[in-house]
């Protein structure tokens, strides 16, 4: 088990400030960082915790973690004070549940996913195959029409399905 004391000037944090100031200088550093996350996980580990891979876990346990820390001084107990976050998490996600929940900002930050655009259907066919089929069906169509059908077939855009219908399959 790690040194309390050895963790917190590792971040800093001078326990003779309080244990609500010392939460606030961790939940600051934690926020203003460029991966919050990792931050949060590093506070953990420093403890002598486990890394969280949920981030608003990771950074209430981090608090959590010190504020036993400033208040335990040289008696902290990783045990209890994994227990004193656990509990402080369940209260949380109870009472204001929105703190869980990914916003827009959260979403934005993920990596995108790169490459070429989805090319099979949810039941793992190809596009192409059943776009050629529906064009084979319904020759007479105009582009327009043909475009409209498969849009609406495949649950692809317009714009998707209108290359098919003029482009890919040319009559």
């Amino acid at each position: 088990m790690m040194n309390a004391a050895k963790a917190l000037k590792q971040f800093d944090i001078d326990p003779k400030v309080g244990k609500q100031r010392a939460v606030q200088t961790i939940g600051e550093m934690i926020t203003s960082a460029p991966d919050p996350l990792s931050v949060a996980n590093s506070v953990l580990v420093a403890f002598g915790g486990a890394e969280v891979l949920d981030f608003p876990t990771a950074r209430i346990t981090a608090k959590a973690l010190v504020e036993q820390a400033v208040e335990a001084g040289e008696a902290f107990d990783l045990d209890k004070a994994q227990a004193y976050a656990a509990e402080k998490v369940q209260k949380l996600r109870g009472e204001q549940p929105e703190v869980f929940v990914k916003t827009v900002a959260d979403a934005a930050s993920e990596p995108k996913k790169r490459g070429r655009p989805s090319t099979k259907t949810a039941d793992g066919s190809s596009l192409k195959d059943q776009a050629l089929k529906i064009c084979a069906d319904n020759a007479s169509m105009t582009n327009a029409q043909l475009a409209k059908l498969i849009q609406t077939e495949l649950k692809i855009t317009y714009s998707n399905a209108y290359y098919y219908a003029s482009r890919v399959f040319k009559r």
